[in-house]
């Protein structure tokens, strides 16, 4: 598969993520409070779910993100204009293990709409790892999509993650098997 039709495949599975969360978003949009699983960087440095987070949602307009899809960007176009970058390298394992071929976005997620902006996506090597760079320095979320994540895995809301610049930021994110 060439360049054109990896990013129509990104553009595909993005465009079923977006409009999977909107039904979801209209599904629960009556409610006042949704429940969501919380990532927390532990001692080791390791981001795991742990326990369970509330927050209110924001209504999100009827058809906002099916008439607006986001396409995939190179992560040094997640700020246009930046001047500054360093690199996120991430593993992501479940059970102790890595694990390959797994759709990693970074971008930023508002808890209740979702995605906002641009977003770069790339996929967990055969290791379980992902490198994003060059990044623009700053504050980012990582998140996954739902399409391809292992259903024997709690799924992480977002993963948050800070860009310092010419540093590689490295984080290890552990997945929690469902109970």
């Amino acid at each position: 598969m060439g360049v054109a039709g990896d990013v129509q495949s990104r553009y595909r599975r993005m465009k079923n993520f977006l409009l999977g969360f909107l039904a979801a978003t209209a599904l629960f949009g009556v409610m006042s409070i949704v429940v969501s699983r919380v990532a927390v960087l532990d001692a080791d440095g390791v981001v795991r779910a742990f326990g369970i987070g509330l927050f209110r949602p924001s209504r999100v307009a009827a058809g906002s993100f099916a008439t607006s899809p986001q396409q995939p960007v190179s992560p040094k176009d997640l700020k246009p204009g930046a001047t500054e970058f360093g690199a996120l390298k991430v593993q992501v394992t479940g059970a102790g293990k890595p694990l390959p071929g797994l759709e990693v976005d970074l971008g930023k997620i508002e808890p209740g709409t979702g995605p906002t902006g641009p977003m770069a996506v790339l996929q967990t090597d055969s290791n379980g790892f992902v490198t994003f760079e060059p990044v623009p320095v700053g504050g980012y979320d990582l998140f996954f999509n739902s399409s391809n994540f292992p259903q024997e895995f709690e799924q992480l809301s977002r993963v948050p993650a800070d860009v310092s610049k010419d540093k590689v930021t490295s984080l290890k994110i552990e997945l929690v098997k469902k109970k």
